[in-house]
């Protein structure tokens, strides 16, 4: 079995989602930075799952940062399929987060901001798919020696 590293943008912070995530009653999210610190630590570990949510579990994540409104991940993926697919069309792919034990404010009637939250899983998705529609997820060239 072979192994690829890669990194992406699971969401931004501070900014409504441009679409709503599945399960969010057709409303769109928005994460702060300081929720995000606190809830990121959940995101070690968990699995990645490829072209939507929980169909083919395809790597995991090993790395969390928040660098400037991007919620970034770094992980390993070990599905053939999902390294082919962004080997031949990273521009077409995103990607989107998984959430469970979700309290948020209602910020109006299309916005709800999430508080506190715990991470279940990611997804690499069509970006039309995806909530943030700019996320991105990219291999990882290896540095052979």
């Amino acid at each position: 079995m072979s192994y690829q590293e890669f990194t992406g943008t699971l969401m931004f912070l501070n900014q409504p989602s441009d679409a709503s995530p599945t399960g969010n009653s057709g409303r769109k999210m928005l994460v702060n930075k300081k929720t995000a610190s606190m809830v990121c630590i959940t995101l070690l570990g968990v699995p990645v799952w490829f072209d939507g949510h929980g169909k083919e579990k395809c790597g995991i994540i090993t790395k969390v940062e928040i660098v400037g409104k991007e919620l970034k991940v770094f992980g390993v993926l070990s599905e053939p399929k999902a390294i082919q697919a962004l080997e031949e069309s990273p521009e077409e792919y995103g990607m989107s987060c998984e959430m469970m034990v979700c309290y948020y404010r209602k910020i109006n009637d299309e916005i709800r901001e999430m508080y506190d939250f715990r991470f279940s899983g990611a997804a690499i998705l069509p970006k039309k798919e995806a909530a943030y529609r700019n996320t991105y997820i990219s291999l990882i060239a290896s540095q052979e020696q």
